[in-house]
């Protein structure tokens, strides 16, 4: 058990907020004799800016805990150059990088979908995208196997997968690289 389902639990949470109330409030005030009406009140918004604390770290966890999620399910899916392309520019972290791409089904060449995107690698606009473009030529063509079992937090690939109940084959074809001096990103 972790502590993700516990503190999806109504009871974990009411206990909590009571042992913040009581440590946090009443047995200070308790302990040096200062239960007056000012005190208690600056008390009551202490313990609710340490409540708004951790709830926001709690948050921040959770999304950790996805992300580190997204790169375990991330890893599992291999890109293969069909084409390496003329162009020796490759794609790179914090690279801003044009594709276009199309979406079949597997064993098939019945198009599904079929776009064009500008994405920056590592800044998590589409974290599956920037995964398989990174280290991409420029001119080249990648594709790469999406199993239906895989949720991941792309919306677009997730609703296919659900309409379709199938998995999914990306062909990805690098435009043009831009290259960015962008260290603050997470490739």
């Amino acid at each position: 058990m972790n502590i993700f389902s516990l503190m999806k639990n109504p009871l974990f949470r009411i206990v909590g907020i009571l042992l913040v109330i009581y440590f946090g409030i009443i047995k200070n005030y308790r302990d040096q004799g200062l239960l007056d009406k000012d005190k208690l009140k600056n008390g009551l918004t202490n313990a609710k800016n340490q409540i708004g604390y951790i709830s926001s770290n709690v948050e921040m966890a959770k999304e950790i805990n996805n992300n580190s999620n997204n790169q375990n399910i991330f890893s599992s899916i291999e890109a293969k150059d069909i084409n390496i392309g003329n162009n020796n520019r490759k794609a790179f972290c914090g690279d801003e990088v044009n594709v276009s791409y199309k979406i079949f089904l597997p064993n098939s060449k019945n198009l599904i979908k079929s776009d064009t995107k500008k994405i920056i690698i590592g800044s998590g606009q589409n974290l599956l995208l920037e995964k398989l473009v990174l280290g991409a030529n420029e001119e080249s063509i990648r594709v790469a196997d999406i199993p239906k079992n895989i949720s991941i937090s792309d919306p677009e690939i997730n609703e296919l997968i659900a309409t379709y109940n199938s998995s999914l084959v990306y062909e990805i074809k690098i435009e043009l690289i831009r290259s960015n001096n962008i260290n603050s990103l997470n490739c």
